[in-house]
């Protein structure tokens, strides 16, 4: 991880302050990872009036995106090899925009980095990140699937979630 984005783990891990840290994290990502371009909630919200140019990738668990994901977005395993990011978009990413998320950002931003080059090869306009991730989209009050809460990763990183919006978890959840 880069700097900036330890700096706020190391200073939040242990005392997250809620729903307000999430801006912070993600000014962290965007200054540690630069080549990324992060786009806040509202701003993904108008790109999704043209979705036909949009391809949304969910970099959570199997069990996190079960839960909760945005309308129309593909899971993607945090850990895919770039190949296989692009292979999971299929055909028809020439020039479309592709935006990555995970709960807060950190997962989607790591894999942005890395498929980047590949997405681009295959055709796609932009890269980008959800800054904050479905934290920050729930937090905003954009639309989730059918969902209306959002699965907390862990209870650390949970606590980022304002209360109304946080799953309980399950005794099989970390």
């Amino acid at each position: 991880m880069k700097p900036r984005t330890l700096a706020f783990l190391a200073a939040h891990r242990l005392r997250p302050r809620g729903p307000e840290s999430l801006p912070v994290l993600a000014a962290a990502l965007a200054a540690d990872y630069p080549t990324i371009t992060h786009i806040a909630p509202p701003k993904l919200q108008a790109k999704m009036m043209d979705p036909h140019r949009l391809c949304l990738l969910d970099a959570r668990t199997p069990e996190e995106f079960a839960v909760s994901h945005l309308p129309g977005a593909l899971r993607v395993d945090p850990e895919a090899r770039p190949d296989d990011v692009v292979a999971a978009l299929g055909t028809g990413t020439k020039d479309a925009d592709v935006v990555l998320y995970c709960s807060v950002g950190v997962r989607s931003t790591r894999l942005a980095v890395r498929a980047a080059p590949a997405l681009r090869a295959a055709g796609v306009c932009t890269v980008a990140n959800l800054a904050g991730g479905i934290f920050a989209w729930a937090a905003s009050g954009a639309p989730l699937n059918a969902a209306r809460c959002v699965h907390p990763y862990d209870a650390v990183w949970g606590r980022l979630l304002a209360p109304e919006v946080r799953r309980s978890k399950g005794p099989d959840e970390r």
